[in-house]
């Protein structure tokens, strides 16, 4: 299976950052070849921009990360990459509601990142964090790590989202005007493999 991820729409979802630093893309980077390594699952991360003008694609052990460069968006090109993957087992995890409806209309499920970020950490085990009044990140673990509680420190700031996003609370989307019972199924079934 694929998961295509909309990585900084996840970031921004998790973080109260307005902007995303290099040690958050590299912390959530590596949890994700974690997960792809005890899942057996395909992950490919998009990033807006990037070090080169060009769709620049670079792997990172298990997952494939995928930066848009400057002449397109993150969002355009896993517009892209659903369509032309659309006939694969294929998830898609944004909280974007305009990448939503274009995954319906391939019949192609999506889950909100927050949602899927909790299968994640508890398919590996990993730190679970609260909101705290004031919208404060609390860690709660047993493990002992000193660039957690670095990356919670930076959590605790706002963070911008577009308009369409803030508006909703999408959380487990799926196709809106298509066979929606398809794509239901289609969800139920990948979730059974998160």
């Amino acid at each position: 299976m694929i998961i295509l991820i909309d990585g900084y729409n996840l970031l921004k979802q998790r973080s109260s950052n307005r902007i995303i630093s290099e040690q958050e893309r590299e912390v959530f980077i590596a949890q994700m070849n974690r997960y792809a390594r005890r899942k057996k699952h395909k992950v490919v991360v998009v990033f807006d921009g990037g070090q080169s003008s060009w769709l620049h694609k670079e792997y990172m052990q298990k997952v494939e990360v995928l930066y848009s460069g400057t002449y397109e968006n993150a969002d355009e090109v896993i517009k892209s990459y659903l369509e032309i993957h659309q006939h694969s087992e294929i998830l898609l995890v944004s909280a974007d509601n305009d990448l939503t409806r274009w995954a319906g209309r391939f019949d192609i499920p999506s889950i909100h990142p927050l949602d899927f970020m909790g299968l994640v950490q508890e398919a590996l085990g990993d730190t679970v964090a609260a909101i705290l009044p004031g919208g404060q990140l609390e860690k709660i673990t047993t493990q002992q790590d000193a660039s957690i509680d670095t990356l919670m420190l930076e959590f605790s700031e706002s963070v911008p989202l577009k308009h369409e996003d803030a508006a909703a609370d999408v959380r487990a989307t799926v196709s809106a005007g298509r066979s929606t019972s398809k794509v239901d199924k289609k969800l139920l079934k990948i979730l059974k493999k998160l």
